[in-house]
């Protein structure tokens, strides 16, 4: 298996984690989870879909880093330090401990990924083994370093989440291009399906909502047999991947010709929208984002409360949905090269009207990265 991105990538990484363990003055950071793998060495390891064959990386704050996996582990191009282990169905505790001490790191406070929106991913029986086995180590909650690391993206990153973007907004094109009325919610998820598959990409969801929406299917299509009739609202929500890094943004059309009252509340989510944009820059904190497209709403009497994602935008990249979330208890201040979703939008009683867009904060503002026609298109 080839990673995504050169080496010197994942060194660079594992060098401002290093900055930050320093700061916090931690010994080590201890990852299980396997986005966080993928993060720091290219490896996508079995766990993703293998529970009995969890693996561990450990970064010292001084020596050379470290895979510890099963032996039927994927074959990784990695230049550093790799321990293998033969059991299945628990965390090798012996092997790991052993790391721990090779490494120095059997003393001190390590972080771990204990808190906001990280997870360990070895069973708590196993973790608590692992503590029993070095009772001189202190795990504590390294969610704040791993969240400074991913929020904000390199230009490797940020050149495969534009190309993830390039072919989302291709495949919105083709498929818009096919529907016509009278098809099914399950026919067209299946040509977005389709067009996904003939892509460079990997799919991770597809969210077809024809008319009005109930909330139960919030986590998923319409009725799969609900027919798209004359005048409906069409709206899909699509996520793919490229090199693991995922898109998510949303697209509306009508089946024929829009009526006044749809055009005029979709020109209202894009004046909301718009807003977002212009104040999209660096320094300013998520929930100031938040607050700026509230204001403009009800300044067009567009209830945003009927949205019940309870949030404006969030932050994406290795994850769909990821710090720093566009509410108002957010107030992680933007920086150059996070990728952030401005997502204003409600709901009426004939649709979903939210308008999403991807866009990395620059220098001087933002960049929108995702290019697929906004306008609520006829079909």
């Amino acid at each position: 298996m080839i990673p995504h991105f050169p080496h010197e990538e994942y060194q660079a990484r594992c060098r401002k984690a290093r900055a930050l363990l320093a700061e916090r003055e931690l010994a080590a950071l201890f990852v299980t989870h396997p986005t966080n793998h993928l993060y720091f060495t290219g490896y996508r390891t079995f766990a993703e879909f293998s529970f009995p064959r969890p693996a561990v990386f450990l970064l010292p704050l001084d020596q050379e880093p470290v895979i510890v996996a099963q032996d039927f582990h994927l074959a990784v191009t990695w230049d550093g330090d790799f321990r293998e282990y033969s059991g299945l169905g628990r965390l090798p505790i012996d092997v790991v401990r052993s790391v721990f001490e090779d490494k120095g790191c059997s003393l001190g406070r390590v972080g771990a990924e204990l808190g906001h929106e990280q997870h360990l991913a070895i069973s708590y029986n196993d973790f608590r083994s692992l503590q029993g086995a070095l009772p001189e180590v202190a795990f504590v909650d390294a969610s704040d370093i791993l969240w400074r690391l991913r929020m904000v993206k390199s230009e490797a990153e940020i050149a495969a989440i534009t190309e993830a973007c390039r072919i989302q907004d291709a495949v919105f094109e083709r498929v818009f291009r096919e529907t016509t009325a009278g098809m099914t919610t399950r026919e067209i998820e299946t040509a977005f399906r389709r067009a996904v598959l003939d892509s460079a990409a990997s799919l991770n969801f597809c969210l077809v909502c024809i008319g009005d929406f109930d909330p139960r299917q919030a986590a998923g299509s319409s009725h799969p047999d609900q027919a798209l009739g004359k005048g409906d609202l069409l709206w899909v929500d699509l996520g793919i991947s490229v090199r693991g890094y995922q898109t998510d943004y949303c697209r509306a059309a009508v089946a024929g010709t829009p009526s006044p009252r749809q055009v005029d509340a979709w020109g209202k989510v894009q004046k909301v929208f718009e807003a977002g944009l212009a104040a999209a820059r660096p320094g300013i904190p998520a929930s100031e984002l938040c607050a700026v497209q509230l204001a403009a709403a009800e300044a067009l009497g567009l209830d945003m409360s009927s949205w019940p994602a309870r949030r404006f935008g969030h932050g994406s990249g290795l994850h769909t949905t990821e710090p720093p979330h566009i509410s108002p208890e957010d107030d992680t201040i933007l920086q150059p090269g996070m990728v952030i979703h401005i997502e204003p939008g409600c709901i009426l009683g004939d649709g979903i009207y939210v308008r999403e867009e991807k866009v990395v904060i620059t220098e001087d503002g933002c960049r929108v990265l995702s290019k697929a026609p906004w306008e609520l298109r006829p079909i």
